[in-house]
């Protein structure tokens, strides 16, 4: 049990005690995979919710998570500690503090001066070695490259597209702190003066996240939801649940406002990792015009769509379901409010 984790060790108890298995060496035991259409489908009941403490305590959770982390790669590669050269960081849901499940491994990130550097085979080694804890593949990035260009391993999204929010998320880990900061710097540079980019970003992962949306809405179930019998599906390849047309469309939305606010030279150094505390930022920072939007709300359901996500890859996980259900009328209010943000315009107040 961790401590201060009361509201998710009751909707995740195997996650919450994971620690020392997490850490592992061994892969991952393989098993077969749910049945499909037999038994009676898992319900996932979310009462009235406190988003502030559901954050909290995602936050003792990925701070377990940084210390595990930290353990391994610096037993590894102790060298870590005096080098200049090499800055090890994560992106994605860790370092956003969202991780409920499992299945989702830790992405490195990799910031140096010398993509030859033999640290950084060490690095990967270890990513290897700890299939369970690590994904196995890294991201390295020298401050001079185009930072708002990361390789994309999402299955649904193609390869040359911008990712520019996998820097915005990224949390240090290890190594050089000095280079951390100066590749984060090249990055908001790159922000300020990205904007065709970022548009293209905006037009191919926002825009496909918004059309799997709109589609969930008019009927169809391809995209793992269906609004009108409440049921989400997971297969742990292109079928996930409400990640795809709910989760990637409000993630986007508010990480293309964050976006535009760095280039409007506001933001930077008191912008949040977790998407939820974001939207408290963009609430009460009074950076922007528009007065339709209600925020508590905004926040409540992303937070309750990350608990429906998280229940959806451990049912999987353990082999129970690959289909859930959760309250119609609820799921379909969420789905109304994030189509409803995405569509919304903000116009940025002048410095």
């Amino acid at each position: 049990m961790i401590e201060g984790t009361r509201i998710l060790e009751g909707m995740f108890p195997q996650f919450v005690t994971w620690a020392e298995v997490y850490s592992s060496q061994e892969e991952p035991p393989p098993s077969p995979a749910p049945s499909r259409g037999s038994g009676r489908i898992p319900h996932f009941f979310v009462s009235d919710l406190d988003a502030d403490q559901v954050v909290v305590e995602l936050k003792c959770l990925a701070a377990q998570v940084h210390t595990i982390a930290l353990r391994v790669l610096m037993k590894a590669v102790p060298e870590l500690s005096a080098t200049q050269d090499i800055a090890v960081g994560y992106t994605g849901s860790d370092a956003r503090g969202e991780k409920l499940s499992k299945l989702s491994p830790i992405e490195l990130v990799v910031f140096t001066r010398d993509k030859e550097h033999p640290l950084i085979g060490r690095i990967h080694e270890t990513a290897r070695n700890y299939p369970r804890l690590f994904f196995r593949e890294l991201e390295i990035k020298a401050p001079e490259d185009n930072l708002l260009q990361f390789t994309n391993t999402d299955p649904n999204f193609p390869q040359n597209v911008p990712f520019p929010s996998r820097v915005l998320d990224a949390r240090f880990l290890g190594g050089c702190n000095a280079l951390w900061q100066e590749t984060k710097g090249a990055f908001l540079n790159q922000v300020s003066t990205g904007t065709a980019t970022i548009n293209k970003w905006k037009s191919s992962a926002l825009g496909r996240a918004v059309k799997a949306l709109k589609e969930t809405k008019e009927g169809s179930t391809a995209h793992g939801v269906n609004l009108q019998a409440g049921l989400l599906t997971f297969d742990d390849d292109k079928i996930k649940g409400v990640k795809y047309p709910l989760l990637r469309t409000l993630q986007y939305k508010v990480d293309l406002l964050c976006l535009r606010a760095l280039k409007e030279g506001k933001g930077e150094g008191v912008l949040p990792l977790s998407i939820a505390e974001r939207i408290d930022w963009l609430a009460k920072s009074k950076i922007h015009t528009h007065g339709g939007m209600d925020w508590a709300k905004l926040k409540k359901a992303y937070v309750t769509l990350l608990l429906m996500y998280g229940a959806s890859q451990e049912q999987y996980a353990h082999k129970k379901a690959d289909t859930i259900s959760v309250d119609t009328e609820s799921l379909n209010e969420m789905a109304d409010l994030v189509q409803k943000f995405a569509a919304s315009e903000f116009k940025f107040l002048k410095k």
